[in-house]
C-alpha cells in the first residue's frame, strides 16, 4: 500500500474541505422551519427536561429508542431550548463523522481518504441529515464507535464494541436489522465457501467454543455493560419497569413488524437507489464502474454468463414495464411496484452473487464481508415497508465503505484523485447548496418527506412573541407548533369550554367548522405543509435525470393549508 502520509498540497485541500464541512453544516443552521418528526424528538425531551420526575420519556416505538431524549435535556441546560441547539448536535456529529477516515489511514491509500473527506464534507445527503434532528446521525455515530473499536488489539474494544451497539439498540430499532446481518454473516460465509469452493477458511463452531473459553471473562462482562446501558435508557433511570421488554420486544418488534405490512409511508422497491440517484448521482456512478470492473475480472465463462445475466435483467424489466408487479404472486413478497423495482430487486442479488465470488477466489475476506454489508443493507432498506428518504443513508455509507476499498486496489494517481474530487464537488456542491440552503423546505424536495412551509414558520415566530395571547389548534399543525409554544401556558390544543370566545388565535386546519361563531374575528390562510410525492407511473427516463440534476418534479406536490383566525383588535 502506498504512504498513508499527504502531501503538503492535500493538507491544505483537506483543511478547505473541513472548512467547508463545518461552514455547510453550521451556516443558517436554524434557517430551515422545523419538521414534524423534529417537533416530536424535541419536545418529548423537554419534558423530561421541564419534569425529570414525571415527564420521562416511556418507550414509544414511533418515536424510537430512549437515547436522544435523555442527550437533549443535557443540551437544553447547557445552550437553551431552541431550533439551533436540536440541530447542534447532528452538525457536530456530521462534522465528525466527515474526519472519521482519517483513522483509518493506516489500512487505505492516502488518495482514497482524501476523496472520502471530499465526500462527506460535500454529500448532499450527509449534509443535510447533519442538520436535521433525527436519530440516524446518533446511529451512525454508534457504528462508527463499533467499528473504531476493531481497531485496537487491547481487550478494552470488545467493551468498546458493546458500547456502540447497545447505544444502537437505544437509539432506533434498526438495530435489530444490524444485528440479524451480522449474525447472518458467518453462515453465508460458510455455505458461499462450500458453493464457490473458496479457500477462505470459514469461522467454524470450535473456533467460536475456542474463542468464548479464551475470553469468557471479557463476555460476561459485555453482557453486564450492555444490559446496565440498555435497562438504564429503557427503563427511564431505574423508573420505568416496563420499558425494558417494550423496548426488547414487546412493542418495538410487534409495532415495526406491523408498520412493514402496512406500508404506512408507501413507496417503491428501488426508493433507496432513487433518492441516492437524485442527490448522489457520482455514488451511483460508482456502483456501476464497480459492477462492471467485478465482471471484467471473472474468469472467461463466467464474464460471458455476468454479462448475458445483466443484459437478460434490463430486457426483462423492459419488458415487464406493464406487469403489475404489486399483485403478481411471484413479487408480491419483495413488494415491487415499478419496473424498475424488477430490475433492482434482480440487480442486487445477481451482483451481489458476483462480488462474493470474486473476492473468496481472490481471498479477500475483508472485501467479501464489505461487500456482503452492502448489499444486504441495500436489499434490507429496499425492502422494508415504510419507505422515508433518510434511510437511504445506511446502504450510501456501506457502499462508500466497501467502495472505498475495493478502489483502493486499483492505482489511484494523485492526478486523477484531484480530477474525481473536483469532478464530485462540481456535481455535489451545488446540490448540496439547493437541498439545505436555497430550497430547503421547499415543496419539491422529497428529502425531509414532508415539509413545514417558510409562510407558516415566520408566522409562528411572530406568534411566539406575544406570550400572553390565548392561542387554541388542533389538527396536524399541533406538531411543530407545541414546540413553537414551548413552556407557554396560554397555548392549548384542546378546546376547552370556560375559554370560549376568549381564543385571541386560533389555528385550524382549512375547512375545519371553527370550535363557535368566529365573531370579531379575521380569517387568514397560509400554506402549512408542503410534500412531492413522485407518481412512479408517469417516471420517465427524462424526468428521472431532470430530477437527478435540477430537482424539477415531473408532477404536482401536495399542500395543507390552514386557517388563522385572529382577533380583529390585534390585526388593526
Amino acid at each position: 500500500m502506498e504512504n498513508s502520509s499527504f502531501s503538503r498540497a492535500q493538507i491544505i485541500w483537506l483543511v478547505i474541505f473541513i472548512s467547508a464541512a463545518i461552514l455547510l453544516r453550521f451556516l443558517f443552521l436554524d434557517l430551515r422551519p422545523i419538521h414534524h418528526d423534529e417537533s416530536l424528538y424535541a419536545k418529548y425531551a423537554y419534558y423530561f427536561f421541564a419534569n425529570n420526575d414525571a415527564g420521562f420519556y416511556r418507550y414509544n416505538p414511533m418515536l424510537h429508542g430512549p437515547f436522544i431524549f435523555f442527550f437533549y435535556p443535557f443540551a437544553y441546560a447547557l445552550a437553551g431550548t431552541s431550533t439551533l441547539v436540536l440541530r447542534v448536535p447532528t452538525a457536530i456529529l456530521g462534522i465528525a463523522f466527515s474526519l472519521a477516515p482519517l483513522l483509518f489511514r493506516k489500512w487505505l491509500p492516502r488518495n482514497i481518504i482524501f476523496m472520502l473527506i471530499a465526500f462527506l464534507s460535500f454529500s448532499p445527503l450527509f449534509v443535510y441529515y447533519s442538520r436535521f434532528l433525527r436519530h440516524d446521525y446518533f446511529f451512525i455515530a454508534s457504528c462508527l464507535l463499533m467499528l473504531i473499536a476493531q481497531l485496537f488489539q487491547k481487550p478494552w474494544r470488545y467493551y468498546l464494541f458493546t458500547l456502540g451497539l447497545c447505544f444502537c439498540f437505544c437509539i432506533k430499532e434498526n438495530a435489530y436489522l444490524l444485528t440479524a446481518t451480522l449474525l447472518f454473516y458467518p453462515l453465508l460465509l460458510f455455505f458461499l465457501n462450500k458453493l464457490y469452493r473458496s479457500e477462505i477458511t470459514p469461522i467454524t463452531w470450535r473456533q467460536i467454543y475456542i474463542l468464548i473459553k479464551k475470553n469468557w471473562k471479557h463476555l460476561l462482562g459485555c453482557l453486564a455493560l450492555f444490559s446496565f446501558v440498555y435497562i438504564y435508557f429503557y427503563s427511564a433511570e431505574f423508573r420505568y419497569a416496563a420499558g425494558v421488554l417494550d423496548g426488547l420486544y414487546r412493542k418495538s418488534l410487534f409495532y415495526w413488524f406491523n408498520q412493514h405490512k402496512i406500508e404506512r409511508i408507501a413507496g417503491p422497491f428501488s426508493f433507496p437507489f432513487l433518492i441516492i440517484s437524485w442527490n448522489e448521482m457520482p455514488f451511483i456512478f460508482m456502483l456501476f464502474v464497480s459492477t462492471i470492473s467485478i465482471i471484467m475480472q471473472l474468469p472467461r465463462r463466467l464474464k460471458i454468463f455476468a454479462i448475458c445475466g445483466h443484459v437478460f435483467i434490463i430486457v426483462a424489466s423492459l419488458f415487464f414495464t406493464r406487469l403489475d408487479c404489486e399483485n403478481c404472486i411471484i413479487f408480491s413478497p419483495f413488494k415491487l411496484k415499478i419496473a424498475l423495482d424488477l430490475w433492482w430487486l434482480f440487480f442486487i442479488i445477481f451482483q451481489s452473487l458476483l462480488s462474493f465470488y470474486l473476492h473468496l477466489k481472490k481471498k479477500r475476506r475483508d472485501l467479501f464481508f464489505w461487500s456482503y454489508l452492502f448489499w444486504s443493507t441495500t436489499f434490507t432498506y429496499s425492502f422494508v415497508g415504510e419507505k422515508v428518504p433518510w434511510l437511504a443513508l445506511y446502504p450510501l455509507l456501506t457502499g462508500l465503505i466497501y467502495f472505498s476499498q475495493f478502489f483502493a486496489d486499483f492505482k489511484i494517481d494523485k492526478k486523477l484523485c484531484y480530477t474525481l474530487t473536483f469532478c464530485y464537488i462540481t456535481f455535489a456542491l451545488p446540490m448540496t447548496l439547493k437541498t439545505s440552503f436555497f430550497q430547503a423546505g421547499d415543496k419539491a424536495e422529497i428529502l425531509s418527506q414532508v415539509h413545514t412551509t417558510t409562510e407558516f414558520h415566520q408566522e409562528m415566530l411572530k406568534l411566539k412573541k406575544s406570550k400572553d395571547r390565548l392561542t387554541l389548534a388542533y389538527g396536524p399543525m399541533v406538531w411543530p407548533m407545541t414546540w413553537y409554544y414551548n413552556d407557554n401556558s396560554n397555548f392549548h390544543f384542546d378546546y376547552k369550554k370556560h375559554f370560549q370566545g376568549k381564543f385571541e388565535t386560533i389555528v385550524l386546519k382549512e375547512g375545519t367548522p371553527p370550535p363557535y361563531p368566529m365573531n370579531g374575528m379575521t380569517k387568514k390562510t397560509i400554506p402549512f405543509r408542503a410534500w412531492w410525492v413522485p407518481d412512479y407511473d408517469k417516471m420517465t427516463l427524462l424526468s428521472f435525470l431532470k430530477y437527478s440534476f435540477a430537482h424539477i418534479p415531473w408532477n404536482d406536490p401536495g399542500i395543507l393549508n390552514v386557517d388563522i383566525y385572529t382577533k380583529n383588535y390585534l390585526t388593526e
